[in-house]
């Protein structure tokens, strides 16, 4: 299995802590045809990574588009462990932690139709923009334990991957709302050193629907500022950075926590785990844990260590030993 992850590129799965270990799996195989890829106990290695008293259990399910070789999702559900929403109610212009996961679908008001019906939730129906050099129709999906999913169809230009009307695609890119853009940006851009794969500043929604549930009569008063990082400088595994001028909410950065609901971490594949370490060490960047060995499956062991988000949430850097 390890062969097949494709190393120092974008992130290769998502970690969402979830209160009931089915749900939102199901969700994805009815409506997007995503298969399980595994699932089983949570290594004991892992959850003391996480800071977990030696009583709590964890059972994971790992599930994936299956035409795709990326963009997982690892749910995880803990035993004994107190837990509570990372972002409870959270609203669109508030910041901290991880907000959402994006897919590509080819049916977007199918999906919306079909997500609406087993019980999610949106912050607007589906809503067609454009963005930085592209159309899209997009909605955002709220399920169980507020975890939000960005359901989005590219209208122009078309897309050269063509996906399957009557499924979700890989997930692809993630999104984070923050209170400081331009530190967050800095901590991709310098500290990690990644590449700029778009940046959209001071784009001003037209009057009337949004994607964002913004009135609409006040969505042109308030720009997005989008920056889209990646290793590369590709939006494949990439994490995008937002912010709304002129409106503020609460921070639910201390919410971020490994065990709490919702989406806690991001998972890059690299070659290279003690020199990556290093090197970010010499720059005076505190590592959440020391890169650790812990059998992740279905990769076997691997060597694996991470970093906080200036706002809440982890990155985390594994590298396959097998």
């Amino acid at each position: 299995m390890a062969a097949n992850l494709v190393l120092n590129n974008g992130w290769h799965e998502a970690v969402i802590m979830v209160s009931d270990l089915d749900r939102i799996a199901k969700d994805l195989e009815i409506v997007g045809n995503w298969k399980v890829l595994d699932e089983g106990k949570v290594d004991r290695a892992q959850l003391n990574l996480w800071g977990l008293s030696d009583e709590v259990t964890g059972q994971y399910k790992l599930i994936k588009n299956p035409e795709a070789n990326k963009g997982f999702i690892r749910f995880v559900t803990l035993d004994k462990q107190p837990q509570k929403q990372i972002r409870p109610a959270g609203q669109i212009w508030e910041s901290g932690g991880i907000f959402d996961l994006n897919f590509r679908v080819t049916d977007i008001n199918q999906k919306f139709e079909q997500l609406l019906n087993r019980g999610w939730a949106a912050y607007n129906e589906p809503a067609q923009y454009e963005f930085g050099p592209v159309v899209v129709s997009e909605v955002l999906m709220v399920g169980p334990d507020g975890v939000c999913f960005a359901l989005i169809e590219r209208i122009a230009p078309p897309l050269e991957e063509k996906g399957n009307a009557n499924e979700i695609g890989r997930t692809f890119n993630s999104t984070m709302i923050v209170s400081d853009l331009e530190k967050s940006f800095k901590f991709f851009n310098e500290t990690l050193e990644f590449k700029t794969a778009m940046e959209v500043i001071g784009h001003s929604l037209p009057p009337g629907p949004n994607v964002l549930g913004i009135a609409h009569n006040i969505a042109p008063n308030h720009p997005m500022n989008v920056y889209i990082v990646h290793p590369n400088g590709v939006t494949d595994g990439s994490i995008e950075l937002l912010t709304l001028d002129g409106l503020e909410g609460r921070d639910f950065s201390q919410n971020a926590k490994p065990y709490n609901l919702g989406i806690t971490s991001l998972r890059f594949p690299i070659d290279d785990v003690l020199k990556k370490a290093a090197h970010l060490k010499q720059k005076d960047i505190a590592l959440v844990y020391e890169p650790t060995k812990i059998t992740l499956a279905p990769y076997g062991d691997v060597k694996i260590f991470a970093l906080e988000f200036p706002e809440g949430g982890w990155i985390e850097f594994f590298e396959p030993l097998n």
